[in-house]
C-alpha cells in the first residue's frame, strides 16, 4: 500500500494566479503518483479572487485526474475544521507549502499544540526565506519567525530545500539543521534539510503545433515579462532599465496583479516612457498557454529579486527565448551556456548593456541562442534526478517517524 501524503497549501489546480508554487506541488502529484498517494487540501479560489472557484464544490473532497482535493471555504479554514480535515485523513506524512501561508501557519499551529497527533511533517519555504522575498514586509515576518521559533513549530520537522541555495537560506534561521547528504540523518530533536529539485511537468512540452520562428532585426526586440506584480518581481527595475535603452523596443507585461499599490506604481513609469518603447499588459496567462504565448516574443525578463525555481524561465527557455535573469535564481552561469544572462541587480550598467546587447542583435547570433534555450529545455524536462531526490525526501521523511525520535 502507497504511504499517503497530505498537502496543505494556500493555492491548487485549477488556480494559476499563485504562481510556481501551484505548479510545484501540481509537478510533484503528476510524477510522484505511483509511488505516493497524494491528497491536497487548498482554499476554493485563486490568489485574489473574492469568489471560490465555479463549479467546484467547497468543503468536500472533488477527485482530479492526479488527487483527491478538498477545496476549503473560509468557514471551513478555521482551526477547528481545519484539524478535522487533517485528521480525517490519517496521512503518513504532512507536507506543508509555504512558511508564511495562511493554511500553513495555522496547520503548524494546530501541529505545535498537539492537535494533529503524531505527524511526519515536512515544510516547503518556496523561496519564502530568501533574502529579497524576506526583505518585503520584514517588519512582521522576522518576528513571527523569532517567535514560532521560540515556541517550537519547527521541531521534529522536515524542510525540503528546492536547491542549494534555498538549503543556506533554511541554515542562516535554523543554523543546527542538519543537511542530509545520503546517509541517515541523525536523531533525536534535530531539524533535518533534504535538498530535492522542484519537478517541471512535460506537458508544457507539448504544443498543437510549432513555436513561432522569430525572425530578428537588429535594432528591435520583443521582450516579455511573465510573472506575479509585486515588488518581490522588480518589474521596477525592468522599466527603469529599458527607458533607458535605445531602438525600438516593445514589452508585454503578463501575470496577476498582486500589490495593486506597487502595480500603479509600474502605471506612472509606462505612462512616462519614451516613444521607442511600447509597453502592453495581457493579464493573466493560464498554465496551458504559457510556452505558446511566450513564443511570440524574442527575450524573457524578469530580474526578480528571488526565485526559488522559477517555472517560468524554464518555459520560456522551452519557447526558444533567450532569459535575462537577476542572480537571485537556481539558474546560474547562462551566458556560458549561450542562453542567456544572469546578472547582478546591483550592476545597473551591465544590464542596460546586456539589454542594449539584446536589441541590437542580429538573426544569426538570436538563432545560435533561440536553439541553445530550447535544448536546455529539453535537458531540464528529460532529467530523472529530481524524481528521485523527491521520492528520497518522503522515504527519509518516513524513517525519521516522530515515534522514533
Amino acid at each position: 500500500m502507497k504511504p499517503c501524503i497530505l498537502i496543505v497549501t494556500d493555492y491548487f489546480l485549477p488556480g494559476y494566479k499563485g504562481g510556481g508554487p501551484i505548479r510545484s506541488i501540481a509537478n510533484m502529484v503528476q510524477n510522484l503518483k505511483d509511488d505516493f498517494d497524494f491528497r491536497v487540501l487548498t482554499t476554493d479560489r485563486d490568489l485574489k479572487d473574492e469568489a471560490p472557484y465555479t463549479g467546484i464544490p467547497s468543503d468536500q473532497w472533488v477527485d482530479r485526474p492526479d488527487c483527491p482535493v478538498c477545496y476549503l471555504s473560509p468557514r471551513g479554514q478555521n482551526l477547528t475544521s481545519l484539524a478535522g480535515r487533517i485528521r480525517e485523513i490519517r496521512s503518513e506524512i504532512l507536507y506543508l507549502n509555504g512558511v508564511f501561508s495562511k493554511l500553513v501557519v495555522r496547520t503548524l499551529l494546530l501541529y505545535r499544540a498537539g492537535r494533529l497527533g503524531a505527524q511526519n511533517v515536512v515544510l516547503a519555504p518556496r523561496g519564502m526565506l530568501a533574502p529579497g522575498s524576506l526583505y518585503l514586509k520584514r517588519w512582521k515576518k522576522i518576528p513571527y519567525l523569532m517567535l514560532t521559533k521560540k515556541m517550537g513549530f519547527y521541531r521534529y520537522i522536515i524542510w525540503h530545500a528546492s536547491s542549494d541555495i534555498e538549503a543556506q537560506d533554511i541554515q542562516i534561521h535554523f543554523p543546527d539543521a542538519v543537511i542530509y547528504s545520503g546517509t541517515p540523518i541523525p536523531g533525536v530533536g534535530k531539524v533535518a534539510i533534504i535538498k530535492a529539485m522542484d519537478l517541471h511537468s512535460s506537458a508544457s512540452m507539448n504544443n498543437d503545433g510549432p513555436l513561432l520562428e522569430m525572425v530578428k532585426e537588429p535594432g528591435i526586440a520583443r521582450f516579455v515579462f511573465l510573472s506575479r506584480i509585486s515588488k518581490v518581481k522588480n518589474l521596477v527595475g525592468a522599466l527603469d532599465i529599458l527607458s533607458r535603452v535605445s531602438g525600438n523596443i516593445y514589452f508585454a507585461i503578463l501575470g496577476p496583479i498582486e500589490d495593486g499599490a506597487y502595480w500603479r506604481k509600474c502605471q506612472k513609469m509606462i505612462e512616462r516612457m519614451p516613444d521607442n518603447v511600447n509597453i502592453h499588459y495581457g493579464g493573466p496567462v493560464p498554465p496551458d498557454q504559457t510556452v505558446r504565448l511566450l513564443g511570440k516574443y524574442q527575450f524573457f525578463l524578469l530580474l526578480s529579486h528571488g526565485e526559488n525555481f522559477g517555472h517560468v524561465i524554464v518555459e520560456a527557455l522551452t519557447a526558444g527565448l533567450p532569459v535575462i535573469i537577476s542572480d537571485r535564481t537556481p539558474w546560474r552561469n547562462l551566458e556560458r551556456e549561450g542562453v542567456g544572462w544572469d546578472l547582478d541587480l546591483s550592476d545597473e550598467r551591465l544590464i542596460l548593456e546586456t539589454i542594449d546587447h539584446c536589441v541590437r542583435m542580429g538573426a544569426k547570433e538570436y538563432r545560435r541562442m533561440s536553439f541553445n534555450a530550447k535544448m536546455l529545455a529539453l535537458n531540464i524536462h528529460g532529467i530523472e534526478t529530481a524524481r528521485k531526490q523527491n521520492i528520497i525526501l518522503f522515504r527519509e521523511t518516513l524513517r525519521l517517524s516522530p515515534g522514533g525520535r
